[in-house]
């Protein structure tokens, strides 16, 4: 998501965010006409899930290892050889951690690549 856009809606007065029980209200009314009416006026919150489990154990768990094997911002919040250790324990035994926890620090890392710059 665009940090300026959050940073706007962030500050717009609530009654253009909610607004008769409607939230999203301001949303709501810019994409009448472009979204159908039935999804427009939705008020059940309708997720998904997204394969996370499945890409850490595949595709990325290569990009996870090097991240957590180049981090940069991480040092200050993590033990890194044991994050580490504890990656490969889960890569090899399915169902003994959960990848929500690796997920976090991978994230934290990016992010603060992204947003913080180099050290």
């Amino acid at each position: 998501m665009d940090h300026v856009l959050v940073e706007h809606v962030s500050r717009l007065p609530l009654r253009q965010k909610l607004r008769t029980g409607w939230t999203k209200f301001i949303m709501r009314e810019a994409l009448r006409g472009v979204l159908p009416e039935s999804v427009r006026r939705r008020r059940d919150k309708v997720g998904f899930v997204t394969p996370d489990e499945f890409w850490f154990r595949g595709e990325l768990a290569g990009e996870v290892e090097e991240t957590f094997a180049s981090a940069r911002f991480l040092t200050d919040w993590a033990n890194l050889p044991r994050l580490r250790s504890a990656f490969v324990a889960y890569l090899r035994r399915p169902g003994v951690l959960s990848h929500s926890v690796f997920f976090r620090y991978f994230i934290v890392e990016h992010w603060a690549r992204q947003f913080l710059g180099t050290v």
